[in-house]
């Protein structure tokens, strides 16, 4: 409680160091968005627009982040089962929210930390990212 302190808004904030986006604020509730970091623990520093901080010591943890290392095969078409190889690819969560090819939703069949067996679906033919979602939001 208190997040706000003597202020009405959260003007900025950071999280070990490395500012964060404000999404939302209350006095009891502050939704951030984590910038990257290199792994490293620190304090959560809210602002508030009258200058005052609320913080909390060593109340954040940047964890190692994910990293996909090999996609193959890299093109294909619908029906292509895709593997995607690399490390920590749950985002230190349990499960993925969501997993896309160019913007396409694949059929995922298997998947843990390591890798995902992705089926690819019929798309018109575009170039794009694969960007993999944990249910943290990393």
């Amino acid at each position: 409680t208190r997040l706000l302190g003597d202020s009405t808004q959260v003007v900025a904030a950071s999280l070990a160091g490395i500012g964060a986006q404000v999404v939302s604020f209350s006095n009891t509730e502050v939704k951030l968005v984590a910038a990257a970091s290199s792994a490293k623990t620190g304090d959560v520093v809210l602002v508030g627009e009258t200058g005052g901080l609320v913080t909390k010591t060593n109340g954040w943890e940047y964890r190692e982040q994910g990293a996909i290392v090999q996609v193959d095969p890299s093109s294909g078409s619908g029906g292509t089962e895709v593997l995607i190889i690399g490390s920590n690819l749950l985002g230190h969560g349990d499960s993925f929210a969501s997993v896309t090819l160019a913007g396409v939703a694949p059929e995922v069949k298997l998947s843990n930390n390591l890798f995902l067996r992705v089926v690819a679906k019929a798309a018109a033919a575009t170039t794009g990212d694969v960007v993999l979602t944990a249910n943290t939001g990393a």
